[in-house]
């Protein structure tokens, strides 16, 4: 009986030690949330990213710390430009041309 009650006390404590680094790790978590970095309050300020003259943006879409923007230009054909969310600056454009014909 004296080892039974021993054993139930202990699981008790493991328990209890448990619980308490599930509550710091959920915590600690939350407090910055690895979030990414303008996030986090380190803002860029305002930015102007330019695009080339007559093009409209399509589409947005964030991707691991980046902006992805898909451009439509004036004669119909797309580019998309890459910007970096922490500091607003534009990475690159790709521009996608027809590949020549094979003979």
């Amino acid at each position: 009986m004296r080892a039974l009650k021993t054993l139930v006390i202990g699981m008790a404590v493991l328990i209890v030690v448990g619980l308490t680094v599930v509550v710091i790790t959920a915590i600690k978590r939350t407090g910055d949330g690895g979030a990414p970095v303008a996030a986090k309050g380190a803002a860029f300020g305002d930015v102007q990213v330019a695009i080339p003259a007559g093009a409209r943006v399509e589409t947005t879409t964030v991707d691991g710390g980046r902006l992805v923007v898909t451009l439509v230009q004036s004669d119909g054909s797309r580019r998309t430009m890459v910007v970096d969310l922490a500091t607003g600056k534009r990475l690159g454009m790709i521009r996608f041309v027809p590949s020549p014909p094979t003979p």
